[in-house]
């Protein structure tokens, strides 16, 4: 996302949230456990926990 202060960051996504919370009734969300960013918005909001898959590489 490039945000430089994350505070910025949790104004916006609230915002973007009450809007679409207005409109719809589910959201989703796929969030990447090596972004900063992106687990800061996990930890923000209670999302329900769903099945994690893990992927590895071998090199042969």
């Amino acid at each position: 996302m490039g945000a430089v202060k994350p505070e910025l960051l949790d104004f916006l996504q609230q915002r973007q949230l009450s809007w679409a919370q207005a409109r719809y009734q589910t959201l989703t969300g796929e969030f990447d456990s090596t972004d900063k960013l992106a687990t800061r918005t996990y930890r923000n909001y209670a999302f329900e926990l769903c099945p994690v898959y893990e992927t590895y590489l071998k090199n042969v």
